[in-house]
């Protein structure tokens, strides 16, 4: 029944996504292969500027905002796509007109097989620190009607106080969820499989063809090795439940193709519905996650400084004024990456030698992982090739490699200045920024692999011209053996076990960021039969609890673990163990309808925080009595204070 339910929620997530943004895109002249990738983009941008409107005209949230700002898009796109003609840009010259689609449906099969491998159940939560929060802010848009960046904050500032947060995650899984009917764990989960398994395979082929052409090894190679990658997708999910950062960087590769082609380093057409994608990818990057809009600035400084050069190689008469742009550019991005960062930092990221940093560039190994063999071969490979080519094209992914790696090389060495400076956008944490390195690393492997590949087949052909069927087998014996070897690598293997261990239940919270085990999910369903809706469920967010809210729309006191406690919430907490009918304590439980109170693995917390210190020995307390225990997880009911 749950996987009914998950292909309910994948279906709709692909109509979610797809619907709007291929609408626009199709009235932009986008068609093929750059219609079927910047589809998300403009339907991230679509949903995310709906939100906000929504919001601001006080209407609750829904397709209908989305298909109302769909359709003024579409009044837009398409005056604009007949300017310049609706021609497919960058159309196959030398290769099988189907090769794109291969290319894709490779990648998305594989990374299909690596989820299905990794999810135990449908509606299993991924138990980390931020998807807490991720799941409430679903929960909080299912229940309000209100989905902007403003509006989910409240999770977080019981006191008013707003804040930008990005919403599209949040914003496109309860659209899921409310369309389809299914759960939040599942509209969460259908989500992730559409961007993991069909949006990020679609940017990764986009940008290897504009980077490196039509070839079919090339094109086929990308959407293979895009199913290879332990940084990414799957990694940043077990590591802290960052689905939004997920989201963007599926996007990112969309617009680093486009912002490619604008800059002429892979043709010196630029139709103008490339130019509109790169537009659509500010709001769709900013409402993702904010770090993905300052890594596609910093991308295209290189972009810019080869267009640059070229520019004045043609018209010397011009170099001052172009190098001063150039200049004037470049200081703009960097001006952009010091504002646009968050004011607080991952002080136990990742750290390690300058020299090991280097080697995991090299390899492609950044984040710690082991070493994929056949994806470092092939992307040294491409490099090579690249080196040798010379072609602006060539010079371009090279030097988007090596950007991403200076980042790397910055958030993880040992230089402290150099981490709070350089990787600050991403809360100056390596695994963040290693997560953005398969996506310069996908189009030079798939370059080197591409190479091996055509000398494979013509010493295939060589070899075995008179018997066919023999090079059939041949063939589909190598395809199949280099697409296993690329999904059952060492550190993808790794990368799919921790995933897969994040989602098991389990209240071991070294296993976990957030336990909450197979106890405390009987519990929770315990909770949605006997705690009214109306009720408040005191809590402390450390040892998981917060999630009650997501499973069951039943309103938890703290939400998240960094949630800022307001005056009655400390009143409260400090107070409720010994607290008489009139003393502070209980005239705040009255106020807010605070009847129960929860307790998870009192002595399985991963850390402790002094703030909830008055409920540890809350059973002893005369204001409450036992409505239920499972394990040694608890629910309470507050008879005290005056409730009856």
């Amino acid at each position: 029944m749950e996987w009914n339910q998950l292909a309910l929620g994948i279906v709709t997530a692909a109509a979610v996504l797809g619907l709007p943004g291929a609408a626009v895109g199709i009235g932009l002249g986008l068609r093929g292969l750059w219609l079927a990738a910047a589809t998300p983009m403009i339907g991230v941008a679509v949903i995310a500027v709906a939100s906000m409107i929504a919001s601001f005209l006080d209407v609750p949230w829904s397709m209908w905002p989305v298909v109302a700002i769909a359709m003024l898009a579409c009044a837009v796109a398409w005056p604009i796509g007949t300017l310049r003609g609706r021609a497919e840009f960058l159309r196959d010259t030398n290769s099988w007109r189907w090769a794109p689609l291969v290319a894709v449906a490779a990648g998305v099969a594989l990374l299909v097989v690596r989820t299905l491998r990794v999810l135990p159940s449908p509606e299993l939560i991924a138990q980390s620190f931020d998807n807490v929060f991720h799941l409430n802010a679903v929960r909080f848009i299912l229940d309000t009607g209100r989905a902007s960046p403003w509006d989910i904050t409240t999770i977080l500032r019981p006191d008013g106080a707003e804040f930008f947060y990005p919403n599209a995650w949040h914003a496109i899984v309860a659209l899921i969820a409310h369309t389809s009917g299914v759960s939040v764990p599942i509209a969460s989960n259908a989500a992730l499989v559409v961007v993991a398994c069909v949006v990020w395979p679609l940017g990764a082929v986009v940008l290897s063809r504009v980077l490196f052409g039509s070839g079919t090894a090339v094109v086929v190679s990308a959407g293979v090795l895009s199913a290879g990658m332990a940084a990414y997708p799957y990694m940043l999910i077990a590591y802290m439940g960052t689905y939004p950062l997920m989201l963007s960087i599926a996007l990112l590769p969309v617009a680093v193709a486009a912002s490619a082609v604008l800059a002429r380093v892979a043709g010196d057409r630029v139709p103008i519905g490339i130019a509109a994608v790169l537009v659509t990818s500010i709001p769709a990057l900013g409402s993702a996650h904010p770090s993905a809009l300052v890594m596609l600035s910093i991308l295209t400084v290189p972009l810019a400084t080869i267009a640059a050069v070229r520019v004045v190689a043609r018209h010397p008469l011009h170099r001052s004024r172009v190098l001063l742009g150039l200049l004037a550019y470049i200081v703009g991005v960097c001006t952009f990456a010091l504002v646009a960062r968050p004011n607080f930092d991952q002080p136990n990221a990742l750290r390690t030698t300058a020299a090991q940093a280097l080697g995991e560039i090299a390899l492609g190994a950044q984040g710690g992982t082991t070493v994929a063999l056949v994806v470092s071969a092939a992307t040294i490979a491409g490099v090579i090739l690249a080196l040798r080519r010379r072609r602006a094209s060539d010079w371009a992914a090279v030097a988007l490699w090596v950007t991403v790696g200076g980042l790397y090389l910055a958030a993880v060495g040992p230089d402290e200045f150099l981490r709070l400076l350089i990787g600050g956008p991403w809360y100056s944490d390596a695994m963040r920024v290693a997560a953005f390195a398969p996506i310069v690393i996908v189009p030079l492997a798939a370059q080197g692999a591409g190479f091996a590949w055509t000398w494979f087949s013509g010493w295939l052909m060589r070899h075995t011209h008179s018997r066919p069927k023999l090079r059939v087998i041949a063939t589909t014996v190598a395809s199949l053996s280099v697409a296993a070897v690329v999904l059952s690598s060492a550190p993808v293997t790794s990368a799919d076990a921790s995933l897969r261990a994040t989602f098991v239940p389990t209240d071991d919270p070294l296993a976990t960021r957030v336990g909450v085990g197979p106890e405390e999910h009987e519990l929770i369903r315990i909770i949605e039969d006997v705690v009214p809706k109306s009720d408040v469920i005191a809590n402390n967010p450390r040892d998981g609890s917060g999630v009650i809210y997501a499973l069951t729309s039943r309103h938890v006191l703290v939400a998240h673990m960094l949630t800022t406690l307001d005056h009655d919430r400390e009143v409260f907490y400090a107070g409720i163990g010994a607290a008489e009918s009139d003393d502070p304590a209980c005239e705040v439980a009255q106020r807010l309808g605070i009847r129960w109170i929860v307790r998870f693995h009192p002595d399985k917390t991963l850390s402790a925080d002094d703030r909830f210190d008055g409920l540890e020995d809350i059973d002893a307390s005369p204001n409450v009595e036992l409505a239920r225990r499972v394990g040694d997880s608890s629910l309470f009911r507050i008879t005290g204070c005056g409730f009856e």
